[in-house]
């Protein structure tokens, strides 16, 4: 949960996921930082991933070539058991207009709001069927943050992780903070200057739904320093590492936790335009991309990438109507390659 909001987390990026192949601008090549031999695993990494579809992989772009689109996505199941230290378990969106977040959030993914009252400052629960999926705050302006959205992974003892972090060459924003008996927060930046935050839950484990529709599908970071984001996550989290691509124009390690895989690591050096920092993007599922992003333009969201067919399932790239970035997956694709 926020506390007080994160203080340099991007604004809207340009291209998202999107390569030269598809008509973005890029920067010049950067120096890649290529992925040491004891820390992953290699093989068909892309395969693999949780959100990884049947047929041919393209391993050299985020976007398969006509014809060889997969068909559809192996969903992720949801959490039945408290997260595993280093797991994505929570996001929140830090808005400086809650009520009209919180009316665009339920007309996109069926969202039922509760506003957790004062004494939490106003923290309004997302749920889906019931189920808890994320958290809305508001964004005062104070910190002179964009609205944005925040990922919190979990931690069993949240003062030592943010030692850890801190001698990995973290800063801290937010010191470990009591939050009643939901559990205890804090949030840093990473060495490459992506904002993420920290969850040591009680009564408030994280997330009880995630890898469906109307819920988080996947947290990824997108790296300046790809190399020095790799390193950190490593050291303070244990994470382990499959490489999904490993070429200028898509180099990307899926992070594993206990063998199960949980978060990517992504080079957007390239991409990412020199006033947007590292940061940690969102996938929210829904069960027709197409669909959910017409919704979302009628309840004033801005289309950045419009529905496209990937490896991974569909994917769409918006602005929410205050400007905080997130995608939508779905599982479905528009134009599924052939049987084979």
């Amino acid at each position: 949960m926020s506390v007080g909001g994160p203080q340099h987390q991007p604004g809207a990026p340009a291209c998202g996921e999107r390569t030269r192949a598809q008509g973005c601008d890029n920067d010049p090549a950067v120096a890649s930082h290529g992925a040491r031999d004891a820390e992953v695993t290699e093989g068909d990494g892309a395969s693999r991933h949780p959100l990884a579809v049947p047929g041919r992989i393209a391993r050299s772009s985020a976007f398969p070539p006509r014809g060889r689109r997969p068909s559809r996505v192996t969903r992720v199941t949801t959490p039945s058991t408290p997260p595993a230290p280093g797991t994505p378990c929570w996001v929140d969106l830090f808005t400086s207009d809650p009520e009209r977040s919180g009316a665009f959030y339920s007309a996109v993914l069926g969202w039922e709001l509760t506003d957790l009252g004062e004494e939490l400052g106003g923290y309004t629960l997302a749920r889906s069927d019931g189920e808890v999926v994320a958290g809305l705050m508001r964004n005062s302006g104070d910190s002179g943050s964009p609205d944005t959205w925040s990922t919190y992974l979990a931690t069993d003892d949240l003062e030592a992780t943010v030692d850890r972090a801190v001698e990995a060459g973290a800063t801290v924003l937010a010191p470990p903070m009591r939050l009643g008996r939901l559990g205890s927060t804090a949030v840093v930046v990473d060495p490459a200057g992506a904002v993420v935050g920290l969850w040591q839950g009680d009564e408030h484990p994280g997330f009880t739904r995630h890898g469906e529709p109307g819920s988080v599908v996947w947290s990824e970071v997108h790296s300046k320093s790809f190399g020095a984001s790799r390193d950190f996550y490593e050291s303070v989290f244990g994470w382990r590492y499959e490489v999904t691509g490993d070429s200028d124009d898509f180099r990307y390690l899926t992070a594993t936790v206990d063998g199960a895989q949980v978060a990517g690591v992504m080079d957007s050096a390239r991409f990412l335009p020199d006033a947007v920092p590292s940061h940690w993007a969102v996938y929210l599922g829904v069960e027709d991309a197409d669909a959910a992003e017409r919704t979302a333009v009628e309840h004033g969201a801005t289309v950045l990438m419009s529905a496209q067919d990937t490896p991974f399932g569909r994917i769409a790239d918006l602005l929410d109507p205050t400007g905080a970035p997130f995608k939508l997956h779905a599982s479905t694709l528009k134009n599924p390659p052939p049987a084979e």
